[in-house]
């Protein structure tokens, strides 16, 4: 009895097996059928039971939460702050200031101012200007210089004044007093009064004849009378345009001069009185 039920489940056991493997292979069989046909053929969907059911739609109804009221519309009244009366209008009163009073117009008074009484103007004499011409005058052994005034007119200046002194100490004649060593024929040729001292420019006759005694003379009377008006100026000699000084000396004798020529180094260099 023992060995028949045990051979029973035996076969139960192979059937099993067996509607396994047959579900295994029919499986693999529909598996690789799905996979190698073509997917061309439609499908008809299949309703579901939701959609099979006779269930009619029904709208929701939506219900706010909480239950809410109509609102009346309420229109605002406005109401100023603090309440505003209605303001009468004022007319502005304009108050000057200071307060002003009305000016009575005042016609200027023109003070007429005073007439300058014209003095009658005194002519007052200018300043006369005196050259002099100096002449020479023979006292025992020595020279003695003897000044002459000349007439010029009250507007000629020192230069002026100067060249017609020179003039005529160069054209006048000697007297029987008194005499001249300036050769005859001398002409001034220029004579400029400058800063620096007073120029004189002579011709060539002025080199001419006479010993160292002549030449001292005459010198001494252009160098004197050049300086009447001015006595401390200096002078600058030159006989046509050449300077006399130590480098150019006058005459045959040679007589060297200083450059400039002054009243007080002459006197000190030569023996003449004036």
């Amino acid at each position: 009895m023992k060995t028949q039920h045990i051979h029973l489940i035996h076969q139960e056991a192979i059937v099993g097996f067996t509607l396994l493997l047959l579900a295994a292979v029919g499986g693999g069989a529909w598996w690789a059928w799905q996979t190698t046909t073509p997917k061309s053929v439609n499908k008809t969907p299949i309703p579901s039971r939701v959609e099979k059911s006779p269930i009619a739609k029904v709208q929701p109804t939506v219900i706010p939460y909480p239950p809410q009221k109509p609102i009346a519309k309420v229109q605002p009244t406005v109401i100023p702050y603090p309440p505003q009366k209605p303001i009468a209008k004022v007319q502005p009163t304009v108050i000057p200031y200071p307060p002003q009073k009305p000016i009575a117009k005042v016609q200027p008074t023109f003070i007429p101012k005073p007439i300058a009484t014209s003095t009658p103007k005194i002519n007052q004499p200018l300043t006369q200007l005196q050259p002099q011409t100096y002449w020479l005058q023979a006292t025992g052994e020595h020279i003695r210089l003897v000044p002459h005034e000349v007439a010029v007119k009250p507007e000629d200046s020192q230069e002026v004044a100067l060249k017609a002194a020179l003039n005529q100490l160069l054209t006048s004649s000697k007297t029987s007093d008194l005499t001249t060593t300036i050769p005859a024929g001398t002409r001034l040729l220029n004579l400029q009064v400058t800063e620096t001292g007073i120029y004189v420019n002579l011709s060539r006759e002025f080199t001419q004849g006479g010993g160292s005694t002549s030449m001292i003379g005459r010198v001494a009377q252009v160098l004197y009378t050049a300086t009447s008006i001015e006595p401390e100026a200096k002078v600058y000699l030159s006989v046509e345009g050449q300077l006399l000084n130590e480098e150019n000396p006058l005459g045959g004798e040679g007589i060297m001069l200083t450059e400039p020529l002054t009243r007080k180094q002459f006197t000190q260099d030569f023996a003449i009185q004036a």
